[in-house]
């Protein structure tokens, strides 16, 4: 699992391994080669305290102390590193600490146990001014390109799925579950580019959350997308008034599910977030369309698979294109509100 940890940690979404993981890079003694780490860490300002079993040989690199660069926060910073030695009571309460933090909490006995075979390693960091947040054109290219990417290869799965519901000729009750889970999918990798962007410019957003609550807007959408297929028949007997209140409820949650939801992330770091609900409607809207624009002539009955996957996969990239420029226009108006003063779009 290290090579994830490590691609993780240096990403914008390093906060999905939780609190205090972090990277450290040092040098091999005799033969100079970098090598890296992942590590937990209690974190102190500028000072954080990590324990290593002492089968593991890395923290040997550092005896009588060693110059290191850690991977903290996505961001690389240099620093002083050193061996303590450290009583088995000292690492037993670092333990204790870390094990807290990581939502795992052990006791004082099990702590002493683990401590016997444990060292205690320092590293003091260098001071950092920190890393600017992304703001203004920048925020809009890195998000319209990444999103595009995240929701054109999410929406790759329900295409796909589509496809084979077509092929198979699946009724509409085995065809549901399908549907739900490629739907839900669609939502995790979505939630997960838009993740990528949104915290280069609003470091405090948690990860976790916003791609959750991305996955569920997602699965209440394509949920609601099944309501019409669940009715069959019987939505021909309906009257007219009833056909339009509830083809309006329906289009109005499924237009909010996603914006609504991550609106409850987004209020706590952007004023008048409000906005960003109205602005993924709207973004929808305008990607549907481009690909129904798109998609409606060129698939035909009878079709092989392959054809009607193509056709929605490339539809489906035309849709992120439109949904990603949208929402990130909306995103940098949102920031520019918070912080006056940052760059422009073009043309503004």
């Amino acid at each position: 699992m290290n090579p994830l940890v490590r691609r993780l940690a240096s990403s914008p979404v390093n906060d999905l391994l939780g609190e205090g993981t972090v990277l450290v890079h040092f040098r091999g003694r005799r033969t100079g080669r970098e090598l890296t780490t992942p590590a937990n860490a209690n974190v102190a300002g500028d000072v954080l305290t990590l324990t290593s079993l002492r089968r593991r040989a890395w923290w040997r690199y550092l005896r009588g102390g060693a110059p290191v660069s850690v991977t903290i926060g996505g961001r690389e910073r240099t620093g002083f590193a050193e061996v303590l030695d450290a009583t088995p009571d000292e690492i037993a309460a670092v333990l204790v600490s870390l094990y807290e933090r990581g939502g795992h909490p052990i006791d004082a006995e099990r702590a002493s146990e683990m401590a016997d075979r444990r060292v205690m390693i320092r590293i003091r960091l260098e001071p950092s001014d920190g890393s600017p947040p992304l703001r203004g054109r920048a925020l809009w290219w890195r998000w319209t390109r990444t999103v595009t990417i995240g929701e054109a290869v999410g929406f790759a799965i329900p295409a796909v799925a589509g496809a084979l519901i077509a092929g198979a000729d699946l009724g509409e009750l085995a065809a549901a579950p399908l549907i739900l889970v490629s739907g839900f999918a669609e939502g995790l990798v979505l939630g997960f580019s838009q993740a990528l962007v949104i915290r280069r410019t609003l470091p405090a957003i948690s990860s976790w959350r916003w791609i959750s609550v991305t996955a569920i807007g997602a699965l209440i959408a394509w949920g609601l997308s099944l309501v019409p297929a669940s009715i069959g028949e019987g939505i021909d007997e309906l009257p007219p008034a009833a056909l339009v209140t509830g083809g309006l409820v329906l289009g109005g949650i499924f237009l909010l599910s996603i914006g609504g939801l991550q609106w409850l992330v987004l209020r706590e770091h952007l004023p008048r977030a409000g906005w960003w609900v109205a602005a993924v409607a709207v973004a929808w809207v305008a990607a549907l369309t481009t690909f129904m624009a798109i998609a409606s002539p060129l698939w035909q009955e009878d079709q092989q698979f392959w054809l009607i996957a193509a056709i929605g996969i490339a539809a489906g990239l035309a849709m992120a294109v439109v949904m990603a420029a949208i929402t990130g226009y909306a995103l940098v108006r949102l920031t520019v509100r918070a912080s006056p003063g940052s760059d422009q779009l073009p043309g503004e």
